[in-house]
């Protein structure tokens, strides 16, 4: 019942309310197979790791195949929990998460623990020293507190209050297992409403990077210098115009994609007149490829000229790269 078998930190939970409906929603950080099986308890992990406190009730969950970075909801409905992926069913008795603090943990076989979430009874976010009561748990042998599972202070509902992460899944991780990331109420139920996008199971992906004069071009840069031929510096109105080459690099593992219309560099801004875009770049550059555009400065009035440009692109987490120009 383990086709593949998964690892601590291969799902992470998102919410808990303990006030009903009880809802546990978690992420899945890595691509599962069809009938993968995850166990479900509210039992505490006793601290001689001989396994869990006896008297509480486990689900058991039947995974169709689903891609990383899905969330699934678990209701557990008494003597009919419900997923809305895949399949569940209830042996031994029905989790029940307590308002006066509990623990869900994730596990495979009789052992392997994947993910947790504890909420102390004590006010302090800490596992416990052993499974002594129902809301008692020691830390689950396997998991690392705020790396693959968390401890929160006591309340009845609580979710990870991210919204929308692009990451790595150490940082997703990091970031969904950090009790200052949860947002908890005693009398509101929380609803986790966010989406994750796990960057190592992406495909391929680009990554933009813009240079003047050889020196990266941080995107949202808003102070242009004359190190990176951002600062045009100073140009005679009579006839002259002054040129400045930008490049654009593709230091990612998929082909980055220039969008929108010629000259695909956009220029606006206070004088975005006075600046042009002479040489246009390509609009597909390969892996560890590079193009070049050219911007030329033509002022038809003393003073000083600022313009923004912003380059569009399927970089996935700097799709517009803008930069301030004078």
């Amino acid at each position: 019942g383990n086709p593949a078998g998964l690892l601590a930190g291969d799902i992470a939970f998102v919410e808990y309310n303990a006030d009903d409906p009880d809802v546990y929603p978690f992420v899945i950080l890595k691509d599962i197979v069809a009938g993968e099986i995850i166990k479900f308890t509210d039992a505490g992990w006793l601290a001689d790791n001989t396994g869990f406190r006896a008297g509480e009730g486990t689900i058991t969950w039947t995974a169709p195949a689903l891609t990383c970075g899905t969330v699934v909801h678990i209701t557990p409905t008494v003597d009919a929990p419900t997923a809305d992926y895949g399949t569940c069913i209830t042996t031994a008795t029905d989790i029940a998460f307590t308002t006066a603090g509990d623990q869900l943990i994730a596990f495979q076989g009789t052992s392997t623990m994947l993910a947790a979430v504890h909420v102390n009874a004590v006010a302090s976010a800490t596992w416990d020293a052993d499974a002594t009561s129902n809301p008692t748990s020691a830390l689950p042998q396997g998991l690392t507190n705020t790396t693959n599972c968390i401890a929160l202070v006591q309340a009845d509902n609580g979710k990870y209050n991210g919204v929308t992460l692009i990451d790595t899944k150490a940082n997703i991780l990091a970031a969904i297992n950090n009790a200052s990331n949860w947002t908890q109420s005693e009398t509101v139920n929380q609803t986790f409403s966010g989406s994750f996008s796990v960057t190592e199971c992406l495909p391929p992906q680009p990554e933009i990077n813009i240079t003047g004069n050889s020196v990266t071009i941080t995107d949202g840069d808003a102070t242009p210098t004359t190190a990176d031929h951002t600062d045009f510096g100073n140009v005679n109105i009579s006839g002259q115009v002054l040129d400045r080459t930008f490049t654009i690099q593709n230091i990612g593992v998929g082909n980055l994609n220039i969008s929108g219309s010629s000259p695909f560099v956009t220029i606006s801004g206070t004088n975005a007149a006075d600046f042009t875009v002479s040489i246009i770049p390509a609009t597909t550059i390969a892996p560890s490829g590079s193009t070049t555009f050219q911007i030329s400065f033509d002022p038809g009035t003393q003073g000083l000229k600022t313009a923004t440009l912003e380059i569009f692109s399927n970089d996935l987490t700097e799709g517009t790269y803008n930069f301030n120009i004078q």
